[in-house]
């Protein structure tokens, strides 16, 4: 996956992975996801160890920030947020995946910011080619 954009069919099994295990998981939604995206680039990943030691990742903002109760509404930041920090945990922990700027073509650096540039761009970009995956929000 380095040095390329993830895609639709990523996106689509972890969506799948989500749809089977959100009935019977106890804790947000958000952070869920943010696990299952870690699982889905890492497979040998301890998901308890990163459950335990990160348990704000797929938040909005930096850690447990207000900024997650404020934008809590838009599916599209709550989707960057999981993608965002789980590509850049990998990264960072076991230099997997591409990185904070998972959306984007060719290797950039594993920039918090730029990630968030190129990772909202992307979703801006699926909202219109895939409107089915934000349906009911």
């Amino acid at each position: 996956m380095t040095g390329k954009a993830f895609g639709l069919p990523f996106v689509l099994q972890c969506a799948n992975v989500f749809n089977e295990r959100h009935q019977t998981y106890y804790g947000k939604e958000q952070h869920l996801l943010f696990l299952i995206v870690c699982q889905n680039l890492f497979p040998a990943v301890d998901t308890q160890y990163i459950d335990t030691n990160y348990p704000h990742g797929g938040k909005i903002g930096i850690g447990n920030s207000s900024l997650d109760r404020v934008f809590r509404f838009s599916k599209l930041l709550r989707l960057h947020a999981a993608f965002h920090d789980a590509f850049g945990l990998m990264k960072s922990l076991y230099n997997v995946g591409p990185g904070y700027c998972y959306a984007a073509r060719g290797s950039l650096p594993n920039m918090c910011f730029l990630g968030h540039i190129t990772g909202l761009f992307y979703w801006i970009k699926m909202y219109f080619l895939h409107k089915e995956l934000f349906a009911g929000v």
